[in-house]
């Protein structure tokens, strides 16, 4: 259905992607992961022409272009064609949630003004929305939001949607429902290609997975082949990659405990990867064996077992890791996540004694 070849794309003297082949089949759930600065998101809009690829070529049912010199026209019909569910929702903050589902539909597709009501209404109905068809985005929360943009995508009826880490704008707690209404998309069949940190949803639901790296695919396959036994000339960088990521066996029930920010701007692997080491002895010399940090998008949280959550419980605890995760680089220590379960995140076990710095403004 849809497939790219030899893609490439600079930033100046920076070459983020370098060639990469992608070949998206109908009713395919492909996942894109890999770490921040790996070139997904630039293919992802190279893909829509959001961003101009350098070269590469493009066929797309019959469509046939260059990346490079597609005209208006072609890059046109390729957009009727697909849908674009962004990281930070690009609502428009003067429509309601109805109005902005119903905005592409009349301005870009001419559809008669009624008609598209009734498109958007049931589009905000399948992703769980249809008691706030008139509520403003500063009226809803972040997962709310983000659920308006899909009701957006699916419905212009898109051959494709493609999805930039829909979740990493989103607190952990309101993450699950968006990729609960991304699962239901996919177990309608409807074709998708995902760039996310979302371990379990990649493997649950995404027919390939690909691995990229520093502008190239280092592996791609089935889900369960390439999460649980990566080829051995790409083992070294998928175990970087899978810790990045959080892929670590993780059998006992979950609790997320206290978030923390990485230093802004911070892109570099293995700089994230050593303040998580120090991080995780930190909290083996307290004596919390069944705990972790888990890396998502820019923050790293702590998540361990009941019994470890009661031990974070305590006072004493909590102002060491507050303390000692500052030292060791953190920008951002909060402990507004305690008690939280990151299975359902709607029961509080009990809220932190620990006083919280205000989140710096965003560069």
């Amino acid at each position: 259905m849809l497939s790219v070849y030899n893609v490439h794309k600079a930033f100046h003297d920076n070459e983020v992607l370098k060639g990469i082949n992608l070949t998206v089949e109908k009713g395919d759930v492909i996942v894109i992961l890999g770490p921040s600065g790996s070139g997904k998101t630039t293919l992802l809009r190279c893909i829509n022409f959001l961003e101009k690829a350098d070269n590469g070529t493009m066929d797309f049912d019959n469509i046939q272009t260059g990346l490079k010199d597609a005209s208006a026209k072609t890059i046109r019909q390729i957009r009727m064609k697909t849908a674009f569910v962004f990281q930070q929702y690009n609502l428009f903050q003067n429509k309601t949630a109805l109005q902005n589902v119903m905005e592409g539909l009349v301005t870009a597709r001419n559809v008669p003004k009624k008609e598209a009501e009734d498109i958007a209404k049931q589009a905000l109905d399948k992703v769980g929305l249809s008691d706030k068809y008139h509520a403003w985005p500063s009226q809803l929360s972040g997962g709310q939001q983000q659920r308006v943009g899909i009701a957006r995508a699916i419905a212009v009826k898109p051959d494709v949607i493609l999805f930039d880490e829909p979740t990493s704008a989103l607190d952990p707690e309101l993450v699950g429902e968006v990729l609960g209404t991304m699962k239901v998309l996919a177990s309608e069949g409807i074709t998708m290609v995902v760039v996310t940190h979302e371990i379990g949803f990649a493997k649950s639901v995404a027919t390939k997975v690909l691995f990229m790296s520093d502008g190239v695919v280092v592996e791609e396959g089935k889900a369960e082949d390439i999460l649980s036994a990566p080829k051995q000339e790409a083992h070294e960088t998928i175990r970087t990659l899978s810790r990045e990521l959080g892929l670590s066996t993780w059998n006992k029930q979950s609790f997320a405990c206290l978030s923390s920010r990485f230093p802004y701007g911070e892109n570099i692997t293995e700089n994230k990867l050593s303040m998580v080491d120090q991080a995780e002895q930190l909290l083996l010399d307290l004596g919390l064996h069944q705990v972790r940090v888990r890396m998502h998008g820019n923050l790293a949280r702590i998540e361990t077992d009941e019994n470890g959550l009661n031990r974070l419980m305590d006072k004493e605890n909590r102002h060491i890791i507050y303390e000692k995760f500052k030292q060791i680089g953190f920008a951002y220590v909060s402990a507004d996540l305690l008690g939280y379960r990151t299975g359902s995140m709607n029961e509080t076990l009990e809220q932190s004694e620990v006083s919280t710095p205000s989140r710096p403004a965003s560069k």
